[in-house]
């Protein structure tokens, strides 16, 4: 009886205690209720148009902030916008304050609503212009360790780290592991100070191994537009550069920070970057299948100085390399043919070259009917002729009458001065024998 009297007890007393609970949690809600809110719902410091960044990110409960402004920054603005109406807000906002290189000022907002009042702090510097320092600096699907194997780690590193050891704006030396599985190197960094510059460079341009550069030079400095925050734009953005790397190979990149001032010594931060290579039983890394391979696919010969399967070229579907190719890939269709030559694969037919072609044999066609036919004319003149052939005797006789008539006119010692009885239609003076009926 004693244990069935003692666990109703319990619960009885449980949930005395949550009843009450619930009651001062109550009374603590109407109270907060009937205070008066005395709290910003935007807060934001610029240069102009430029905003310079709050750190942490805004939130009214959140009272204190830092925000460094930009050595190129030479005055600054606050806004501050309360959350009730009856708010009232104390400080430089809206007003534009100058402020001198180096130095460090603290800003103070204040809300008052009744007899509440809250006070926002931002500790604000601005740079001097001689940072040659990063803000941030890290490799893209890179790992602190080998195969991201914790066991391979180096001192001090980690495999969940993209950088060997992690990224300190004070230390200029790392080391980066890429994956098998990644062909290009993806570095992505921010200046410390938005009228920095940069110039980015690897191994290739050095002189040090054959590849690929980057851009010799890119500003770190500049604004891009953000969703989501009321100012619409942040201080500065980060810059990226791509590198290619082949299996088994390494790069260095070298990152050069030439100050604000333009003056001085240029900082420098070096990354050496190492991609893991393939086992000499499958020596060549395969991009389409994302794996190692000792044969590579249809169009693809194994190259190996890169340790991959590279490219025949184009219509070339089996080559010893990128210049000899043994055999094309068949076109598949009947508008377009391809053919060796020379180690090389070129592509006749298409569209416009038979559109061509009907073009030409129409013209052709057109010339040889044209001919065709005035050889047909022509000969048909010829075989008229032919067919009415020699004058026949009655003809002959008539001509020979007519033509000693005209001979009788002066006849003279075998040739005489011819002269047509009908003047108007004769020009001319003919010599003509005296004619013989006899053949």
């Amino acid at each position: 009886t004693r244990y069935a009297l003692a666990i109703p007890m319990s619960r009885l007393f449980v949930a005395s205690r949550l009843f009450v609970g619930s009651l001062f949690f109550s009374v603590a809600l109407v109270f907060t209720a009937s205070m008066p809110d005395a709290s910003l719902r935007f807060l934001d410091i610029r240069c102009d148009d430029r905003r310079v960044d709050l750190r942490p990110a805004f939130r009214p409960s959140v009272v204190h902030y830092a925000a460094t402004m930009d050595f190129d920054m030479t005055r600054y603005a606050v806004d501050a916008v309360p959350t009730s109406n009856t708010s009232t807000v104390e400080g430089p906002v809206g007003t534009e304050v100058t402020i001198s290189p180096g130095e460090h000022r603290k800003v103070t907002v204040s809300v008052v609503n009744g007899g509440k009042k809250t006070t926002y702090t931002i500790s604000l510097q601005r740079l001097s212009g001689e940072d040659v320092t990063l803000a941030s600096l890290q490799v893209a699907y890179s790992s602190g360790c080998p195969g991201a194997d914790s066991s391979r780690c180096p001192t001090g590193c980690s495999a969940h780290a993209p950088m060997c050891p992690p990224f300190n704006p004070h230390r200029v030396s790392y080391l980066a592991y890429l994956p098998l599985n990644t062909d290009d190197v993806v570095l992505t960094f921010e200046g410390a100070d938005g009228g920095q510059s940069c110039a980015v460079y690897d191994s290739a341009a050095l002189g040090q191994d054959k590849g690929n550069q980057s851009d010799a030079g890119a500003a770190v400095g500049g604004r891009r537009f953000l969703g989501g925050r009321m100012a619409g734009e942040v201080q500065r953005k980060g810059e990226s550069r791509l590198f290619h790397l082949d299996p088994g190979k390494s790069r260095q990149i070298i990152i050069e920070v030439t100050p604000a001032l333009q003056t001085g010594s240029a900082g420098k931060y070096t990354i050496n970057i190492v991609r893991d290579g393939c086992p000499e039983e499958h020596p060549f890394y395969s991009a389409d299948a994302g794996a190692c391979t000792s044969k590579c696919s249809r169009g693809f010969y194994g190259d190996s100085v890169a340790s991959r399967c590279s490219h025949c070229g184009e219509l070339c579907g089996v080559c010893e390399n990128s210049q000899v190719c043994l055999a094309c890939i068949p076109s598949g269709t009947m508008w377009e043919g391809r053919f060796l030559l020379r180690g090389k694969c070129y592509r006749f037919g298409g569209w416009w070259m038979w559109s061509i072609a009907v073009a030409v044999g129409a013209v052709i066609v057109g010339l040889l009917g044209w001919g065709i036919y005035l050889l047909v004319m022509w000969w048909g003149g010829c075989s008229g002729c032919c067919e009415r052939g020699l004058p026949s005797q009655e003809e002959e006789m008539e001509t020979l009458k007519l033509a000693n008539k005209m001979a009788d006119y002066g006849y003279r010692d075998g040739g005489v001065p011819l002269v047509s009885p009908y003047p108007s239609s004769f020009s001319s003076t003919y010599s003509l024998p005296r004619a013989s009926l006899g053949r």
